[in-house]
């Protein structure tokens, strides 16, 4: 279902003109009174979430919604995608708060529900394994213990500049059970539950993308009308409710910051947006360098967990180099793959529709 901008929607047949989409018709018959709609995607844990089509509910976040533009692709200028200006990533930890890239650093960040996990730049990817102890299995996918991400702690996005909204993902919203193909859960040969680490690192062209890893936490106004988007820290499991109408008359905000980017990366996530690990993990724990020039301040990390990913007697495979946990047999498998994925401009909701009238 096309809930974007309707320069993606095209039939070819018809000479590839845009033709109106869902919310398009939702205003042209009066169901809504902006091209708006509110994101409420609700913890991992959660059954339910919801999409809200013209107004937003005040109810499922705390403090305020703050506004940044909506980016212009480069080639065409045109607004295609949900993307906007990542300014900053920082981490917090007991130990207190830090961030982690340089003040210059910028970079087009799409919002997309229709992707699991967070695809980041490279080098900052290779950063938070090591940051996470995380054991990179021979596929390429990250490995974490679950209990190292259900310590306390958030990563820190901010967007558009020092002024703009700030979003804190906790630890436990990156971990992502690892199944086996038994159908249990995948362990560690120490016996600790092994999970997927639920961030990628961007490959070739492929875009930088804040999939549902990050969006649980935030609560995400999409207002195509006026070519912005507003955020703001979410409130898991609110049963409050508090619907306001948007309108012309009455806006969200106005926007606090003129920070831009263009979104310049062209390739496509993986299909269904996660991981596909098929093997235990043999690949080195955490990463050596990287690519991209995200301009990560790598050098002057100083917090750190508590040392979980130590805890308990690790037996290591024959493939696996000395330190490394391994995995259990039989391979794990994410969970997530049989979820139903709604590629694109589409929204994974789990949840309800609702349209202001």
């Amino acid at each position: 279902m096309g809930i974007g901008f309707d320069t993606n929607e095209a039939i070819t047949g018809e000479g590839g003109q845009p033709y109106p989409n869902f919310v398009d018709i939702l205003k042209s018959q009066n169901v809504i009174s902006t091209r708006a709609y509110s994101l409420w995607l609700n913890d991992l844990d959660s059954k339910t979430g919801n999409c809200l089509f013209g107004g937003y509910d005040t109810k499922k976040f705390s403090g305020n919604l703050l506004t940044v533009p909506i980016q212009p692709d480069e080639s065409s200028r045109q607004l295609t995608s949900m993307t906007v200006a990542w300014t900053s990533l920082g981490i917090t930890t007991k130990s207190g708060s830090q961030t982690i890239t340089a003040a210059s650093f910028k970079s087009p960040a799409l919002l997309d529900s229709g992707t699991t996990v967070s695809i980041v730049p490279m080098d900052i990817y290779q950063l938070l394994l090591k940051f996470f102890d995380a054991t990179v299995d021979e596929a390429g996918d990250a490995i974490v213990q679950c209990a190292l991400l259900d310590e306390a702690g958030s990563l820190d996005f901010t967007f558009g500049g020092p002024n703009g909204p700030t979003i804190k993902v906790p630890f436990s919203q990156f971990a992502l059970p690892a199944m086996n193909t038994n159908g249990g859960q995948a362990k560690f040969n120490d016996g600790s539950l092994a999970c997927f680490l639920g961030l990628e690192g961007t490959q070739g062209d492929m875009p930088v993308i804040l999939g549902d890893t990050f969006l649980r936490s935030a609560y995400v106004v999409y207002d195509l009308d006026n070519k912005q988007i507003s955020l703001a820290q979410t409130v898991f499991n609110a049963t409050d409710s508090n619907i306001v109408e948007i309108t012309s008359a009455s806006p969200i905000a106005s926007v606090v910051s003129g920070a831009t980017v263009t979104q310049t990366a062209t390739g496509n996530p993986n299909q269904y947006g996660g991981p596909t690990a098929t093997a235990a993990p043999t690949g080195s724990r955490g990463g050596s360098g990287g690519s991209g020039g995200s301009d990560v301040t790598t050098s002057s990390i100083t917090v750190s967990l508590d040392p979980v990913a130590q805890t308990g007697s690790a037996s290591s495979s024959s493939s696996a180099s000395s330190g490394q946990k391994s995995l259990a047999n039989p391979a794990p498998v994410p969970d997530f793959m049989s979820t139903a994925l709604i590629a694109g401009a589409s929204m994974l909701l789990g949840g309800v529709f609702f349209a202001l009238h």
